[in-house]
């Protein structure tokens, strides 16, 4: 791998932008940075199997009560379990950073009833004069506000005389005032990486040719600017993902000169690809702060064996650091909804956590 130079770039978190005239704050540019998100989490194998390892650990077997658990049944009159609402808000935390719930006022405006909303939909006010936020716009289409005008809710607030507000849960972040950055964001360069490297290999696949072929009709470029237009064409047509095993044909009007048929060897090989991929893995597993891949139903180079003590304590150690600081503050949000119904009363709650191996001693993956 001489002359081969790798970096994983720098992770670009995205603004907060605040426009004139309009009354929210955009997530990024083009208030698009929750697609971006959900894009790597469709595109890249190993992010998604690791999101989807976090929700199924933090959500576990459910919520439980030991001294109040029906009240646990109903959370709204959709008919949703507080389990159901959990593994919503979860699924937006462990992707976004964050995660957004509609609180509704009964008639009696003394009890409550709770909504998911995705995350994704939703953004801020600007800040009052406070330095509060004290409304949120929600859009399904918000490429289109002038078509589809977002709707605006109040913070939620048991003193708002709205029957229907918005609570946001946003962990701080230093600098950051308006949203969250997500846990695995010093991992981004390397799952867009990854991401390239089997876009490389797929395409290489799909063309069915490995390596390239060059069929060269030689042709006469009189000048400079020609033979500088020739190269940027062939440089702008075959470089990149998208052309990974495609051949190269050019023509002449030459009769007297023979074609040429050349392989091209590319300068990066299997085992290239093969070693910045393991990087890539490591990189990934260490911004989700996973210490193993055995956790995820992987093998790894980290040392770790398959016996069920080092397994137990790559879990223990996972469960200790990632996924109970999610776990608290997500019982902290539903408890505090919880008290509104019950009258003030500060809930037992706790989630059952999920059983590491099955009944015949194999890994629950």
């Amino acid at each position: 791998m001489k002359g081969k130079v790798f970096s994983f770039g720098l992770v670009e978190n995205p603004n907060s932008v605040e426009k004139r005239g309009q009354k929210w704050v955009s997530w990024g540019q083009g208030n698009d940075y929750p697609s971006y998100l959900q894009d790597l989490a469709q595109d890249s194998a190993l992010h998604s199997s690791i999101l989807k390892s976090k929700l199924d650990n933090i959500v576990g077997e459910g919520l439980r009560s030991k001294s109040h658990p029906e009240v646990l049944r109903f959370a709204n009159s959709d008919g949703e379990s507080w389990d159901d609402i959990m593994y919503k808000i979860t699924k937006d935390f462990v992707l976004y950073g964050g995660f957004a719930l509609n609180v509704v006022h009964t008639n009696s405006r003394d009890t409550i009833e709770v909504f998911h909303l995705d995350y994704s939909y939703v953004r801020p006010g600007k800040k009052d004069e406070d330095d509060r936020i004290s409304e949120y716009y929600y859009s399904t289409k918000w490429n289109n506000t002038k078509k589809y005008p977002p709707k605006r809710y109040e913070s939620f607030s048991m003193m708002s005389e709205e029957d229907s507000t918005i609570f946001c849960y946003t962990p701080y972040v230093s600098g950051r005032e308006y949203f969250p950055i997500p846990d695995y964001s010093g991992g981004i360069p390397a799952i867009n990486l990854g991401i390239s490297i089997e876009k490389y290999h797929n395409f290489n696949l799909n063309s069915g040719m490995s390596p390239s072929l060059w069929v060269h009709l030689p042709t006469e470029l009189e000048t400079d600017e020609e033979l500088n237009d020739f190269y940027r064409n062939i440089q702008d047509n075959y470089s990149g993902i998208e052309n990974a095993g495609k051949f190269i044909l050019t023509t002449s009007d030459g009769i007297d000169l023979k074609p040429q048929i050349e392989t091209i060897t590319t300068s990066v090989n299997d085992e290239y690809y093969t070693s910045v991929y393991e990087l890539v893995k490591t990189n990934v597993l260490a911004s989700h702060r996973l210490t193993s891949g055995l956790l995820i139903g992987i093998r790894d180079s980290s040392g770790l064996g398959s016996n069920k003590d080092e397994i137990i304590t790559a879990q223990t150690h996972y469960l200790n650091t990632t996924i109970k600081p999610y776990q608290d503050q997500i019982i902290s949000t539903i408890k505090r909804f919880l008290r509104i119904n019950l009258n003030g009363l500060n809930l037992d709650l706790y989630i059952e956590k999920n059983k590491l191996f099955d009944e015949d001693g194999d890994l629950n993956v």
